[in-house]
């Protein structure tokens, strides 16, 4: 068999980029969803229910206020959803991640 190699990089690429997901992390974020996911740490860590509804209240009203993008607002609420459905360790590293990629750059 005879593979044009030109043709397939471009595939390769695609499907590592496609297969790696979320591997690129959360980028820069604002230092008000940096407070949030601090926030998000310790609730994850502590299973926190009642802070829980705290903390997704005070990331609308940031969203609402400016202070939150609509992106980061997604990522942090999807952390919530985590922890509702009482997935706290995929929370805890989610809401630590954001913050280490704040720390690398």
């Amino acid at each position: 068999m005879n593979f044009d190699r030109s043709r397939q990089l471009p595939a390769i690429v695609v499907g590592l980029a496609v297969a790696c997901g979320g591997c690129g992390g959360y980028g820069p974020v604002s230092p008000a969803a940096f407070k949030q996911a601090k926030s998000l740490y310790t609730v994850s860590n502590l299973k926190a229910r009642a802070a829980l509804e705290a903390t997704a209240e005070s990331i609308d009203a940031e969203l609402a206020s400016g202070l939150l993008s609509a992106q980061e607002a997604a990522w942090l609420l999807a952390i919530c959803d985590d922890c509702r459905a009482e997935r706290w360790e995929r929370a805890q590293t989610s809401a630590r991640r954001m913050m280490e990629d704040q720390a690398q750059r």
